[in-house]
């Protein structure tokens, strides 16, 4: 997971939902495992700073600044990386 958080920081995306439910374990060559995101519909892209996000994720995973104020930038991940 902290490959995935450093190249999601390089980039300056945020999946913005980051739990358990949305992050999966996929098989590769030889027997290892791949992590896999999946729902992207609230991440979060250069391209839309500026905006509201329409969702919030699931609060267990969540700041509560972000649940309070409705966050929404390249930083969303940071507490659910933790």
């Amino acid at each position: 997971m902290v490959k995935l958080a450093e190249r999601l920081h390089e980039v300056g995306v945020a999946h913005a939902d980051l739990q358990h439910g949305n992050v999966l374990l996929v098989p590769m060559a030889r027997g290892a495992l791949a992590l896999r995101l999946i729902d992207y519909d609230g991440m979060y892209v250069p391209a839309l700073a500026g905006t509201r996000s329409g969702e919030l994720g699931h609060p267990a995973y969540q700041h509560p600044q972000r649940l309070r104020e409705g966050t929404y930038n390249a930083e969303v991940d940071r507490f659910s990386h933790l």
